[in-house]
């Protein structure tokens, strides 16, 4: 009876983080068992059109971001160095445009959470209130009649592993995940993964057009690193 229970629980735990995508999450069996998928050498780092080197990538630069799943090929990263740079590149192809919206509805989010004195509320009780949440859920619904596919599910071991962290909403901080992410399933139309509070420092970009995965961040650098969410 108890095995019966756990088996209900699990059925019941997918059906809720996926059931709102039009398809659904396939995972890779080989990715999910085998911690050695894919490697540091099979990532491509592409800069305003040319392929760089890892090497030369600094990765900690609080204005860096990085661009994943916006063409077919699962090892292409863009690297931009500035949000001018990123900007400039999302304004060509309408796939991209998520980054924009991303960029300006962070920009109110801020500019609320100062009014509403969210930041000093934040430090002192660990929180946001609940009229700050129901303000991002409405930028995260204002999405240029793109639909919302669904939520972001955190990882803290590659291949979709250990412990989880489920975001259906921008997040200022992950509390007690933050620095914990290694991996990601995203059915949202955009997530946005940052390495400060309140969505600042440097930045991933995943795109999907229904759903997509990434089995191991340290591939980018970015393994234990997120503190800050945005889906859009």
């Amino acid at each position: 009876m108890e095995k019966l229970k756990s088996i209900v629980t699990m059925i019941l735990g997918v059906v809720l983080l996926f059931g709102c995508s039009k398809q659904p999450i396939k995972l890779d069996k080989e990715s999910q068992n085998n911690d050695n998928v894919n490697t540091k050498s099979s990532t491509t780092y592409i800069h305003l059109g040319k392929i760089i080197n890892e090497n030369l990538i600094d990765f900690n630069s609080p204005t860096l971001s990085l661009v994943y799943g916006t063409t077919d090929n699962e090892n292409e990263v863009f690297v931009f160095y500035n949000d001018d740079e990123l900007i400039s590149w999302a304004e060509k192809d309408e796939s991209r445009h998520f980054i924009i919206s991303t960029i300006n509805n962070i920009e109110k989010a801020l500019d609320m959470a100062k009014k509403m004195g969210e930041f000093e509320r934040a430090q002192k009780y660990g929180d946001v209130s609940d009229e700050y949440k129901e303000y991002l859920k409405s930028l995260m619904n204002s999405n240029g009649g793109r639909e919302i596919n669904g939520p972001t599910n955190l990882f803290e071991n590659n291949n979709y592993l250990g412990d989880s962290e489920f975001v259906g909403v921008p997040r200022w901080s992950l509390g007690s995940f933050n620095n914990k992410t290694s991996s990601l399933q995203y059915v949202a139309t955009g997530t946005t993964l940052f390495d400060k509070k309140w969505w600042g420092g440097a930045r991933v970009y995943f795109a999907t057009l229904y759903y997509g995965q990434y089995p191991n961040l340290s591939l980018m650098n970015f393994d234990n690193k997120t503190s800050s969410v945005w889906i859009w």
